[in-house]
């Protein structure tokens, strides 16, 4: 599973995972994006279905309780990879922003 990571896992599996902690803003923002309503009723009621279809990718890209502690690893371990090389070099790309 580590070295066969889907683009994109982690940002998946850290914004559905934890609903718990992330449900509020995620409810907010996709009623926000879905309408001009300023309803907050109208906008969580139109947010659930894609929230729900949202959470419904999570094991079509491999995450689920077995696997998590993987994407996990593997993200801290990029993140001191990063970490490392910012502590050399000022950019991604080396010494400039390209």
């Amino acid at each position: 599973m580590e070295d066969e990571l889907i683009e994109g896992t982690p940002a998946m599996h850290y914004r559905w995972s934890y609903l718990a902690q992330q449900e509020n803003f995620l409810r907010a923002e996709f009623g926000r994006c879905a309408t001009a309503s300023r309803d907050p009723a109208e906008r969580a009621a139109i947010a659930a279905p894609f929230m729900q279809a949202m959470q419904a990718h999570l094991p079509r890209l491999g995450i689920s309780s077995e696997t998590i502690p993987a994407i996990e690893r593997s993200y801290e371990d990029l993140l001191d990879i990063l970490e490392a090389h910012f502590r050399m070099h000022p950019y991604i790309l080396g010494g400039r922003p390209w």
